[in-house]
């Protein structure tokens, strides 16, 4: 194996396609070795809530996402001849917040889960389409992600990058709000195992649900997922390497509820996409921006893609509230 120091200069690009977060995103290089990004001042500032990317009067929701990328590619040979240039690691990771208010909490409302997911699949799609020319992924397996399923929780923590010594440790801890329990599950699905240049990467699209079903007056609900240890995979050294995946949020609470009558729903999600561009220089620079993909009719004033609101009748009996 031989390393080579890319020496690059990380900046945030700008594009007419989506919406591009420029104001919200930050970086930092981190002993030389790798550039950790963010979207929102999660690490920095308590309490910690995120983008505040959509209000209503029912609540608040909150989200962001980090990207830590290395800062050196390694250079291998396969079976004597292939050649594979490969980045370590990248570390994902997204956290959403919901924040109730007195209105919805005394209509008896509730927050009832919420969804994260990491998908590198998505990247993979768009590379089999020829969009871009490498992607992200986990080598030789499923990698290493978290938070791991668990039942009756209201408490664990998320490390990215704690795995990895040569950077300061970055961690968080997720809270619910007190009598609060969840069941955290995950999936990965769809996923697929493929060769890239002789290397076995898996490209999955990792799902997390949080599932609370609780309310609780002014109280935030708070969760966060990771991916760590994941590789981009570089196809040469001469030319524009470029690489995309997404990362989805989603919240769903019920924010009005009336015994044997009818309660109403309301959907928020949140669909990103990170983007690392490798251009071959004299001075090597890499670009990794962040978008945010909005749909057509998004709600003004907010960093969502969108919102939606059902109301269902009840016929039978009470509809579980926590």
């Amino acid at each position: 194996m031989r390393l080579m120091w890319i020496h690059a200069t990380w900046v945030i690009g700008n594009t007419h396609w989506g919406q591009i977060l420029e104001p919200s995103i930050r970086k930092y290089l981190l002993t030389n070795l790798y550039v950790f990004v963010w979207t929102a001042p999660t690490f920095v500032s308590l309490p910690i809530l995120g983008i505040p990317a959509y209000a209503d009067g029912n609540g608040t929701f909150y989200w962001d996402t980090c990207l830590a990328v290395g800062n050196v590619v390694n250079v291998e040979w396969l079976m004597g001849h292939n050649l594979v240039y490969w980045v370590p690691p990248v570390g994902v990771i997204g956290y959403e917040n919901y924040l109730e208010d007195s209105t919805m909490y005394y209509n008896n409302g509730f927050v009832v889960s919420q969804l994260g997911a990491i998908d590198y699949y998505y990247g993979y799609e768009q590379y089999s389409a020829g969009i871009t020319n490498t992607l992200i992924g986990n080598q030789g397996g499923a990698g290493v992600w978290g938070p791991a399923p668990m039942s009756g929780v209201n408490q664990y923590g998320v490390f990215l990058l704690g795995v990895v010594s040569v950077i300061p440790f970055i961690g968080v801890n997720m809270t619910l709000p007190p009598g609060a329990t969840e069941d955290i599950g995950n999936l990965l699905s769809p996923t697929e195992t493929i060769s890239f240049n002789g290397w076995t990467v898996e490209v999955a699209n990792i799902t997390w649900t949080f599932n609370i079903d609780y309310g609780s007056n002014q109280k935030m609900f708070a969760n966060a997922f990771e991916n760590l240890l994941a590789n981009l995979f570089i196809p040469s050294l001469t030319s524009v390497s470029d690489a995309e995946f997404n990362v989805h949020f989603d919240n769903y609470v019920i924010t009005l509820y009336r015994p044997y009558e009818y309660f109403t729903t309301e959907t928020i999600w949140v669909n990103t996409t990170w983007m690392t561009i490798f251009i071959p220089q004299s001075s090597t620079v890499v670009s990794i921006p962040m978008y945010h993909q909005q749909s057509s009719t998004p709600p003004s004033n907010s960093y969502v893609s969108g919102v939606s609101s059902s109301r269902y009748y009840l016929l039978y009996g009470l509809y579980g509230y926590g």
